[in-house]
């Protein structure tokens, strides 16, 4: 900027050179905080008269009224609290330090011209403020550092920083033991006033009142996790039915058990039912068991579990329920319209689960839900409301005892650790522990076809698993799902025995992010069953349309 006001800015340079000249110290304080300044105005004054001394004037009062503000020792307390500038490690900003090195502001903390820009539109409500005067309203915390505190700089209030708890990938550094210059471009400067009063302050309390009893927090977690989901389907709230809650609480063993949903706890109750010697029937609505997997391994699960006796009725709507405890009459509408009735002795609903969250009163709090009344959460498992955190089933997502134990993990490590846990690309395995056992992880192979990867697939029945010859466990299958532009495993399923165990082999190569081919050929201890391996990666083959049947259909393809 050459000019201000109409005025050279070497005359302004000059002027406050004169002006801050009536004492050593004004002359000190210049040459400490902008020497380049110094050096002009002492270049200046041999070539130029004082002009503009009323422009000059103002900018002095300015820089006062800032200096003032920046020297006010509570300030700091009533700016950003703890958890706002944790959160600000959550944005995905690139800041890069262009400020005053020396850091002789106490309460400064710099950002760079394209920082505050950026974060200006990031906000929903509430700017950024340019210029000195808003000093004199609220407390200021963040400046910008193109050129340190010399000039008119954008400027953050305190309420407005609250509202920078949505973002997050930067890092404070403490200025008072940093290197300056060895700055990353995500890191923001601290001074060490800054960086200490920030250890000091609590941050915003967080209120929540249960049973009469207030209580208050810095942070609240929300981790009341889920109930069985019940349909509503007519009579069902007049008939006596089991849960996973309470199926376990039966003393005598259910002569006929009718199952509704043809999943994890309807399956796995189902199969330990019928070795106990119960005559079972599973009803589900979709076109197969277990509906996220793929089409063959849900057939696979299906074929082995009716070898014990269990039947099955698919795309199958139950429309009411009737009967009394030891009669249970279940009429089902089939795909094509028939109607049929299902008479049972007991009922299990095994339909899915919802969240617990229906008596928090979170519209209270101003915390979001989804129509299903779980909780969203970024990838920190923060809500919309800074400080209040949601964990485990309650959130939504896979709903297993392992992913809630990772949830802590990820809320302690941002808490009080380095804060670099997220649920970002995290690798999730589960299992369904029927016999054979489902191990899983990753996509299916029809989730990365609708993905739009190029596949690799790799499949053997467990038949071709010599370990499960020897132990008569035959059932069931192995299957990788490869990205065929990377060579690197989107996903694996294993049907049979220890399938949990196996699939977290698989899913070692994933977190490493190495090809799959480092088993091709690889050495397995024989026998075992992850001597399997060696099989299924012989058997990967690129994904090709299946051979045409017909010259019509072979133009298809052409």
């Amino acid at each position: 900027m050459e000019e201000l006001f109409g005025i050279p800015m070497d005359n302004i340079m000059l002027t406050l050179l004169a002006l801050f000249g009536v004492s050593g110290l004004g002359v000190i304080s210049i040459y400490v905080t902008n020497p380049v300044m110094f050096r002009m105005g002492v270049r200046n004054l041999r070539r130029r008269g004082l002009q503009s001394v009323l422009v000059v004037v103002g900018l002095m009062l300015a820089t006062l009224i800032t200096t003032a503000a920046f020297t006010t020792g509570d300030t700091v307390d009533h700016s950003i609290s703890r958890a706002g500038y944790q959160q600000l490690q959550r944005s995905d900003l690139q800041l890069n330090f262009v400020g005053d090195t020396s850091m002789t502001n106490d309460i400064a903390v710099y950002f760079a011209d394209s920082a505050t820009e950026a974060l200006d539109q990031r906000f929903t409500d509430g700017k950024l403020i340019d210029g000195f005067l808003p000093l004199l309203q609220e407390p200021v915390a963040v400046v910008n550092g193109r050129t340190g505190l010399s000039e008119p700089s954008i400027i953050l209030s305190g309420v407005d920083a609250r509202r920078l708890d949505d973002l997050g990938g930067l890092r404070l550094v403490d200025g008072g033991t940093a290197d300056v210059s060895a700055l990353q471009p995500d890191e923001i400067l601290l001074s060490k006033r800054a960086a200490e009063s920030l250890d000091a302050v609590a941050g915003d309390v967080l209120t929540v009142s249960v049973n009469g009893t207030t209580l208050h927090s810095d942070h609240i977690f929300i981790n009341t996790g889920a109930r069985p989901r019940v349909p509503a389907i007519p009579g069902l709230e007049n008939t006596p039915y089991l849960t996973n809650r309470n199926i376990m609480d039966l003393t005598d063993f259910p002569e006929h058990l009718l199952v509704l949903g043809g999943s994890y706890i309807g399956l796995e109750f189902g199969q330990m039912f019928r070795r106990f010697g119960s005559r079972v029937t599973v009803i589900e609505t979709g076109d197969q068991l277990i509906g996220r997997e793929d089409e063959d391994v849900a057939r696979s699960l299906q074929e082995a579990l009716e070898q014990e006796g269990i039947r099955f009725r698919l795309r199958a709507e139950t429309v009411r329920v009737a009967g009394h405890e030891g009669e249970i009459v279940l009429t089902l509408r089939q795909a094509d319209g028939s109607i049929e009735q299902l008479t049972g002795s007991h009922l299990l609903v095994a339909v899915g689960r919802a969240p617990n969250t229906g008596k928090l009163n979170l519209a209270a709090a101003g915390v979001a839900t989804t129509a299903s009344g779980h909780i969203p959460v970024n990838d920190r498992l923060v809500t919309n409301v800074p400080g209040i955190w949601a964990l485990g089933d309650v959130k939504g997502g896979p709903a297993f005892t392992h992913v809630s134990y990772d949830d802590h993990l990820i809320v302690y490590d941002n808490l009080f650790g380095g804060g670099t846990l997220t649920t970002r690309n995290r690798i999730v395995p589960y299992a369904l522990f029927t016999d054979p056992e489902l191990g899983r992880v990753g996509l299916t192979e029809r989730e990365a076809r609708a993905a739009g990867y190029r596949l690799k697939i790799g499949k053997i029945p467990m038949a071709w698993v010599a370990r499960a010859i020897e132990r008569n466990e035959t059932a069931g299958l192995m299957k990788i799902v490869i990205d065929a532009a990377t060579d690197r495993i989107l996903g694996a399923a294993v049907l049979g025995s220890e399938g949990g165990e196996l699939v977290q082999t698989l899913m070692a190569l994933m977190m490493a992010d190495a090809a799959w081919t480092l088993f091709y050929r690889a050495i397995f201890i024989h026998p075992s069953m992850t001597e399997g391996f060696f099989t299924l990666m012989d058997n990967v083959k690129a994904d090709e349309p299946e051979p045409a049947s017909s010259p019509d259909e072979a133009l298809v393809f052409a």
